[in-house]
């Protein structure tokens, strides 16, 4: 049986008595709604020209950096938290830094 007003299921129990006959118990417990947080990942990791981050929150500035902290590239993520990161080309083999908000990961340019 469900709890209308709520729109959840909530368990019904049936309880025997003493005569044999069964009472009707229905508790509700209290629903929380928990936010689920996304992961950042990125492929293909390593890369020759392109890297698609995804699990980004939306809008934000995906950017990647070299080993010094200098900004080769920056875009921003599309609604559903993707970006697509095409490398310049030229770009010295090594390891990347990709930033999206507050998760960073790393990127290997070949």
């Amino acid at each position: 049986m469900g709890c209308p007003a709520a729109g959840r299921q909530n368990p019904t129990v049936l309880s025997p008595t003493a005569s044999g006959r069964e009472r009707l118990f229905r508790y509700y417990s209290p629903v929380r709604t928990v936010a689920l947080t996304s992961r950042l990942s990125l492929y293909p990791n390593p890369t020759h020209s392109a890297a698609t981050p995804t699990g980004a929150v939306p809008d934000t500035v995906v950017t990647v950096t070299d080993a010094l902290g200098r900004e080769v590239l920056a875009v921003t993520a599309d609604a559903t938290g993707t970006a697509t990161l095409v490398l310049p080309r030229g770009l010295t083999p090594g390891v990347y830094v990709v930033r999206a908000g507050s998760k960073v990961l790393r990127l290997t340019g070949e």
